[in-house]
């Protein structure tokens, strides 16, 4: 039996969490490596898995009677071969998107790869504006393995991801859900899941947050975890051992992001606009809430409350 459920996306998603809970279902096998990014072939360097007997290793501990071997990288999806080379490995594989609000995707993903080797600005709206320059080659990190991960808007392109792989593989060998709908309620988003692979709950899961965002507290200890050579024993899934658990612990901490500047998130609600529009026809759900900028809602909310001094003062002249 070969890997036939693939995770692929998209990053910073919920996928951490959904590969632990899977990981935990009595029918099925989930690589013991996370991201090990194998048919990523268009990205040089980021994964640790190479050839194909290293990548089959994997899941050398996989029981008999186990239906669905798997594996979660969250690069599949903005890459441009992953998914076609899946379907040439297993074309009956079942694959898994897990799709989320672009803005908010690229701002929780620069928080991710500040903590690689990838990025070396830790302002996100700095990031975004070296863009262009990137583009051309320029302002890239000293060890950034694949300038392309740095594209913050092709990685949050969504739905022209989705597109691609719709066109890749039967619509029902793909389940879409919602970043928002695992989160509200993480127990129904699993059986949803469990439903489309055929399989029955078998009480194993307690829907434990895992990959939730960190802040460090001192610079240096970011540059530590950052660090190449963590990397790459990331990458073999060699992580939070030895001296790094203690300084994890000491150093990192669970940590809302700070709000964009208001402006700044108008500006990427635009960029993403006809994205969104995209994934919102292919998937047949109002995903207008995603296109609105925090000045928009703003002024919706000051006219609801205009609305209600203005009726309330009716009515109580009609008194």
């Amino acid at each position: 039996m070969q890997p036939n459920l693939f995770i692929v996306g998209a990053p910073k998603c919920g996928t951490s969490s959904l590969h632990y809970w899977l990981s935990g279902h009595s029918q099925v096998f989930m690589s013991p490596v996370k991201e090990p990014n194998f048919f990523c072939t268009d990205y040089a360097g980021i994964g640790p898995i190479r050839d194909l007997p290293s990548y089959l290793n994997l899941f050398r501990h996989a029981e008999s009677h186990q239906k669905y071997l798997g594996e979660a990288s969250v690069n599949y999806m903005s890459s441009h071969v992953a998914i076609g080379q899946i379907h040439d490995f297993n074309p009956s594989a079942r694959l898994i998107a897990i799709v989320r609000n672009p803005v908010d995707i690229v701002y929780a993903y620069h928080t991710q790869v500040i903590r690689g080797p990838l990025e070396d600005e830790l302002d996100f709206e700095a990031a975004w504006s070296l863009g262009q320059a990137r583009a051309s080659g320029h302002s890239i990190p000293k060890h950034c393995v694949e300038p392309a991960l740095l594209n913050y808007q092709a990685i949050g392109q969504i739905g022209r991801q989705l597109q691609r792989a719709l066109s890749i593989f039967p619509r029902e060998q793909i389940k879409i859900v919602l970043f928002e709908d695992l989160a509200k309620d993480p127990q129904q988003a699993y059986a949803e899941v469990l439903d489309f692979l055929e399989l029955q709950p078998d009480g194993s899961c307690n829907y434990r947050k895992v990959n939730e965002n960190v802040q460090f507290k001192w610079e240096w200890a970011r540059r530590i975890v950052a660090s190449p050579l963590v990397h790459r024993l990331r990458g073999r899934g060699i992580t939070n051992t030895g001296l790094l658990r203690p300084l994890w612990w000491l150093a990192a901490a669970k940590q809302a992001r700070p709000p964009l500047r208001p402006e700044f998130r108008a500006e990427l609600v635009e960029v993403f606009r006809p994205d969104v529009e995209l994934l919102a026809a292919m998937i047949k759900r109002d995903l207008s809430h995603w296109s609105r900028s925090p000045m928009q809602k703003g002024v919706a909310q000051s006219v609801t409350a205009r609305r209600s001094v203005t009726n309330t003062h009716h009515a109580g002249k009609s008194i």
